[in-house]
C-alpha cells in the first residue's frame, strides 16, 4: 500500500504515535524505498548492459581486414575475390557460403560436405 495513501485513509483523530500506527507507516516506507532501491539497481544493471554491448559494437566496428585478390578463404584455399565473405574470430577470412562449415570446424562438430 501507498504510504500517502494510508495516511490519508487514517481518521482524522489517530495521532500518528498511537500504538501500531507509527510501526505500520515505518513499514509501508521501508517496502517503497526498498523497491526503489531494487528498481535503481535493476536500471544500473540494464545502463552498464548497454554500455558493455555499445563498447564491443565500436570495437568490432573499428577493426579492419585487408582483402586482396590473392587471399584466400581459411576453410576451402581457394580466392576470396569479389565474393561476399565474412570474417572470424582471429581474422580468418571465408566465404559466405563457407561459413557454416568453418564455424562447425571451429566448435568441433563433423558436418559433411
Amino acid at each position: 500500500m501507498n504510504p500517502c495513501a494510508a495516511l490519508s485513509a487514517l481518521p482524522t483523530g489517530v495521532a500518528l504515535n498511537a500504538p501500531g500506527v507509527g510501526a505500520l507507516l515505518r513499514e509501508l516506507v521501508t517496502g517503497v524505498t526498498e523497491k526503489h532501491r531494487h528498481m535503481m539497481i535493476v536500471r544500473g544493471l540494464w545502463r552498464a548492459e548497454a554500455l558493455r554491448k555499445q563498447h564491443e559494437l565500436v570495437q568490432a566496428q573499428g577493426r579492419a581486414i585487408k582483402v586482396t585478390e590473392e587471399r584466400a578463404c581459411s576453410h576451402c584455399n581457394k580466392r576470396v575475390g569479389p565474393t561476399a565473405f565474412a570474417v572470424l574470430d582471429g581474422g580468418r577470412l571465408v566465404h559466405l557460403g563457407c561459413l557454416d562449415a568453418a564455424t562447425a570446424e571451429m566448435a568441433g562438430i563433423a558436418v559433411g560436405r
